[in-house]
């Protein structure tokens, strides 16, 4: 997912963002990061599911639209998702 936050925000934003893995556990996240270009407030959300099939289940679930909401006042806009395969990878 790819945002731009509000410049006011972007520290409680990046405090915040951790706290909603813990709503994935156990279903399929593998990974979760938020990447942030300080100079523009233009951020990115990336994370690695185990199957596309665990993702889309993630993305069907009613019982998180609130919480996904609550993060609406840091965005200064709408965001906006794109979705890629990991080809390859450094661990």
């Amino acid at each position: 997912m790819s945002f731009k936050l509000k410049r006011e925000h972007v520290a409680e934003a990046a405090k915040r963002w951790p706290g909603y893995a813990v709503n994935f556990k156990g279903k399929g996240l593998l990974a979760m990061y938020m990447m942030v270009d300080e100079a523009t407030c233009e951020a990115l959300s990336v994370t690695i599911w185990e199957s596309e099939a665990a993702m889309k289940a993630n993305e069907a679930r009613t019982d998180l639209r609130d919480h996904f909401r609550s993060f609406e006042p840091y965005y200064d806009g709408a965001p906006s998702w794109r979705y890629f395969d990991v080809r390859a990878s450094l661990t």
